[in-house]
């Protein structure tokens, strides 16, 4: 940039001005089209490197990417899929009621409508399975926590002081890693392809 301002300095100290018919000329073997087009360049390297070491630099919160993160193929729906247990079962309620009760007592489950069977088949639901946040302390703040939550509806996470609604809210926007689990919405797995 600075060199590009030496050539209008020139042109200006020769009386005759830059415009755009004579932004090309050559003045002590450099020109301002070569530096307007070297500024914009390297405007949008500095763009990209700035994007780069933003996703690889270790930070408090958020993923933190690897090194190579740009060079890895992304997964594909139909190995997410091959990855994921099949839920095409016809007893869509007794389905429901087991995967939600894995970690809980059955008898404090309320059970889905048959009516959400349509979105179910349609993957049309945010579906967290196994999610766990352990922290560096020891502290267990996530324990496994199964639940499918559909598309049109209302959630609300209840719960007492300390039992895991801000930490589960926290690994789903992506501020934490899930120490294991994982979580998808409508068929996408939200670690891995968000």
């Amino acid at each position: 940039m600075a060199q590009t301002m030496k050539v209008i300095l020139g042109f200006e100290l020769n009386a005759s001005g830059i415009f755009l018919n004579n932004a090309h000329r050559m003045y002590r073997n450099y020109s301002v089209q070569i530096g307007c087009i070297n500024f914009v360049v390297s405007f949008f390297v500095y763009i990209l490197l700035g994007l780069y070491f933003d996703a690889v630099m270790p930070r408090q919160h958020g993923k933190r990417y690897s090194c190579c993160f740009c060079f890895k193929a992304k997964q594909n729906e139909n190995k997410i899929k091959a990855h994921h247990e099949d839920e095409n079962d016809n007893d869509f309620i007794a389905q429901n009621r087991l995967f939600e009760t894995q970690n809980m007592n059955p008898e404090c489950y309320e059970g889905v409508s048959q009516g959400l069977s349509h979105l179910d088949q349609n993957k049309r639901y945010m579906k967290l399975v196994g999610l766990e946040k352990q922290y560096a302390t020891g502290v267990k703040a996530v324990n496994g926590v199964n639940l499918k939550l559909y598309a049109d509806q209302i959630f609300v996470l209840l719960g007492h002081n300390g039992a895991g609604k801000t930490s589960t809210i926290s690994l789903l926007t992506g501020l934490y890693d899930p120490t294991q689990g994982y979580a998808e919405v409508f068929g996408i797995d939200m670690f891995k392809d968000f």
